[in-house]
């Protein structure tokens, strides 16, 4: 991911039943930003969030994170790459028909 803004990479996957938290890491400026990842089983569709929404107006770390959290380009390449990264480690996948799956559950991924 590179918007010149924030360049991370997938620093760790956290899973749960219903949902995936990638962290996403910049390195260079020391932050981490984490996208929530969930698949809709009624629409068969794939939607994410920030896992972060709440911050401190006084503390300069959350200033930086919510600020780069309400960039556009930075949005869309976290998500993005954060829904790449679960395709390519088998969690799930978009079928033919366009279609979200999730491959695989909690208790699957334990083993």
């Amino acid at each position: 991911m590179q918007n010149g803004i924030f360049n991370g990479t997938v620093t760790k996957v956290h899973i749960d039943t219903d949902s995936f938290s990638v962290e996403i890491t910049d390195k260079k400026i020391d932050m981490t930003l984490t996208v929530d990842v969930f698949i809709d089983e009624k629409y068969k569709d794939v939607d994410t969030m920030w896992n972060t929404y709440i911050f401190s107006t006084t503390n300069s770390k959350d200033i930086l994170q919510s600020t780069l959290q309400d960039n556009d380009d930075v949005w869309e390449d976290s998500s993005s790459l954060a829904i790449e990264h679960l395709e390519n480690l088998g969690y799930i996948k978009q079928d033919e028909k366009g279609n979200w799956l999730r491959l695989k559950q909690k208790d699957d991924m334990l083993n």
